[in-house]
Formats: structure tokens, sequence, C-alpha cells
């Protein structure tokens, strides 16, 4: 059975923003690399390294949809319900996962009326970003905002920085302290 396709599924993608996206994962994974190589093998935060190439991979695949390589029936598998919202939750949480490694699992402080609560950087940085790409999309021909996308970041993101807490406040982290 073939997938009926629109428009926008015939019209040619642009190399330049294909190449671009390329050069972003590359780019990542040789930063990941270079960082992994200068980690002490006892660093209970040696993990760290893994960030570079999921940025890579979420820049990639940003820069991929802008092109129009994603939508209009070019992978039909995206359009399976629900396949959206999960990598959304997948791809932000491993990214608050490898922030929180980078980040040592530091958070910052605010105060609302007499409450105190702590941000993990792991949550706050990458959701300005997912913040600022959700509003690009407005804009975007290939692309559409959705508040429920923000919604599955998020969640992503305080779930997976949460399970990094657990990772390194625990036995993890001593274990592999070293001497």
């Amino acid at each position: 059975m073939s997938l009926p396709t629109t428009p926008l599924a015939s019209a040619p993608l642009d190399p330049r923003l294909l190449a671009l996206a390329a050069a972003l994962l590359l780019i990542g994974a040789l930063m990941g690399a270079w960082q992994w190589s200068r980690t002490e093998r006892h660093d209970p935060w040696r993990w760290r390294w893994l960030l570079w190439p999921q940025l890579g991979l979420v820049l990639a695949i940003t820069v991929a949809a802008y092109a129009g390589a994603l939508g209009g029936g070019r992978l039909p598998w995206l359009r399976t319900p629900g396949v959206d919202k999960a990598l959304h939750f997948l791809l932000f949480g491993l990214v608050a996962l490898c922030m929180h490694f980078a980040t040592r699992g530091r958070t910052i402080g605010t105060t609302i009326g007499r409450a105190s609560l702590r941000i993990p950087l792991a949550v706050g940085l990458p959701m300005v970003g997912a913040l600022a790409e959700e509003l690009a999309q407005a804009w975007s021909p290939h692309r559409t905002a959705d508040p429920l996308d923000l919604l599955a970041d998020l969640l992503g993101m305080v779930l997976f920085s949460w399970i990094g807490r657990r990772l390194t406040s625990g036995g993890l982290a001593r274990a592999t302290a070293g001497p």
C-alpha cells in the first residue's frame, strides 16, 4: 500500500540544509569523542561527553525538519499517532540526562512568594531552547507549533533529569569515585 503524497513530499529538499544537518551530527560526535578521550575513568561525571552527540542529533533533526525532510509523507512512520510526542520526550529527555552530567547536577534557585524552588540546569537550559524552537516553528512552512510538543519536551527533561540525579546521588557516584 502506498501512502498518498502531498506537494510537499515531492518538493525538492534543500541540499545545503541537509549538509548542515549532517555536519552538526558529525561535529557533535567529534566533540563527544574529544571530551571522552580527556575523561578520567573514575570520574563519576564521566558520562558528560554524551551531551555533544545528543545535541548534534537534536540539532540535525531540527535542521532536517526545517528543510522539509521529515514532513509531507517522506517518513510515513512519523504519522503514527504518538510517535512525534514520544520522540520529543526521548530526544529532549536524553539532552537533560546528558546535561545533568555536564553541569554536574547543578541547580538554580528562585523564590516564588515564600516558597523557594530549585530548578536543575539540566531542565532549565534545554527548556529555553525547546521553547525558542517551538516558537520559531510558527514561521516555518514545514513545521507546526504545538504546545503538546513542548509539554512532551518538559516531561522528558524532568524524568531524565531525575534519573540522572538518582544515578549520581546514590551508589553509582560513590562506587565510581575511585580511591
